[in-house]
């Protein structure tokens, strides 16, 4: 752990957030927030207050500033890939699969999505589609526990890999 004053400042004996930073980020947060409530808001302080949001779990807020990001950047593949991430966090499958499809769009091998996509094919019950898919992610990822993975699920649908 750091030695020097401010260090001493942010942590705690146990190296977790003293009060004073936690007041601090706490007074950033707040002022984002304010920064990105008129409809002219940046889109990028949005998409960081949407990644805040996501980090405290609040996925209603970072349901609404993504999709704002989304309208000002339709073409924000992150933005459509987080909010993949909160629908499926609810369950709701159709609309997770359409933001990455949308994130596809803009970054075709972007693995989160495919393999995620692939998940949300799985659930809706589109063996098909969840097979290709789950394909195309094992044939891409370089992380043997992610192959694994892909080969999980592939075995759960019926298909064997050679």
């Amino acid at each position: 752990m750091p030695e020097d004053a401010d260090a001493k400042k942010q942590y705690g004996k146990d190296g977790a957030f003293s009060d004073y930073t936690k007041e601090k980020l706490l007074s950033e947060i707040k002022a984002l927030e304010a920064s990105t409530s008129g409809d002219t808001a940046d889109p990028s302080a949005l998409f960081r207050l949407a990644t805040f949001y996501l980090h405290q779990e609040r996925m209603g807020d970072a349901i609404q500033d993504l999709e704002r990001v989304l309208r000002a950047e339709p073409g924000n593949a992150e933005a459509s890939y987080l909010l993949g991430n909160c629908y499926l966090h609810f369950d709701k499958f159709e609309f997770a699969a359409r933001y990455y499809v949308k994130a596809l769009k803009y970054l075709p091998d972007h693995l989160p999505s495919l393999f995620n996509l692939g998940c949300c094919y799985e659930q809706l019950g589109i063996k098909a589609r969840a097979v290709n898919t789950l394909k195309k992610f094992y044939l891409l990822e370089k992380n043997p526990e992610w192959k694994q993975e892909a080969r999980f699920r592939l075995h759960k649908l019926g298909v064997e890999l050679e």
